[in-house]
């Protein structure tokens, strides 16, 4: 089943044609990256999807039409993050913050209580509810803006390029929180990136190119595809770089997107 369905998806900015009608399914309860160059249409998309910028076309999300009349209730299921996390603080401290969501919302203070109490305990932000938002570091806010985003437990994350500042520890917290909250709750995650590192932990990649979709596949058919790589110059991740170099000297015998499992190959 598809988490988001779209048809027909036409749209311009001015005299500039950014879609014409595409279509594009987004399959329920997986991650899936959008990547591509400045200007291919991924945060147009995204806007799209928010209901931000009127569209041409028919979307489905969770199966109710996206239109003005369904707005809230599709807003509900949406958790969005992206990289401006100094305009996303509007509170005085963190517990601020991640009840600013629920109350937008018009959360009952007993569900207000209960959603907060599950994301702090999923997150570990025990220790700095009372911390000034100003004197956190941008990896620590990065981090509350991805968890407030979660906060009225959403079937769906949007997160545009909203990962750049977490440091190591803060992006192990994030991984194990995500496990949790899937294991807990359904979630499709559509994350639209530059690093590509990131995207061999996808298991869809969607690559745009003047506001057309010229694959969608898992990051194996992508990072095998040599053709497409340099005609688009698409940066490899290093553990493709690596296995390549690998092939190369007859190592091994094919490209590995799991370190561990690289490395379990190379000490057999």
């Amino acid at each position: 089943m598809d988490i988001i369905k779209i048809k027909n998806l036409s749209f311009s900015y001015e005299t500039k044609e950014i879609f014409n009608n595409i279509n594009l399914n987004i399959a329920n309860n997986k991650t899936t990256m959008l990547i591509g160059t400045n200007g291919s249409g991924k945060s147009t998309l995204i806007n799209i999807l928010l209901g931000l910028i009127p569209h041409q076309g028919t979307i489905y999300i969770d199966n109710i039409l996206l239109n003005k009349e369904n707005i809230y209730e599709i807003r509900k299921k949406i958790g969005y993050v992206n990289d401006k996390i100094e305009d996303l603080f509007l509170g005085v401290n963190v517990l601020d913050n991640l009840v600013y969501n629920l109350e937008n919302l018009c959360y009952k203070d007993e569900l207000i209580k209960e959603n907060l109490d599950y994301i702090v305990n999923l997150f570990k932000l025990n220790n700095i509810l009372d911390k000034e938002s100003y004197n956190l570091s941008k990896s620590k806010k990065q981090l509350i803006n991805i968890a407030a985003s979660l906060i009225h437990k959403p079937n769906i994350l949007i997160i545009d390029e909203g990962l750049n500042y977490l440091n190591k520890e803060d992006k192990e917290t994030l991984s194990n929180a995500i496990k949790q909250y899937k294991n807990d709750h359904n979630l499709s995650i559509l994350l639209v990136t530059h690093d590509t590192n990131i995207t061999i932990l996808s298991d869809t990649i969607i690559l745009l190119k003047d506001g057309s979709i010229i694959f969608k596949d898992n990051p194996s058919k992508l990072y095998n595809n040599k053709t497409l790589l340099e005609e688009l110059n698409i940066e490899i991740p290093f553990i493709v770089k690596l296995s390549n170099a690998l092939i190369e000297q007859k190592i091994i015998n094919k490209i590995y997107l799991d370190k561990k499992e690289l490395v379990n190959h190379l000490w057999k």
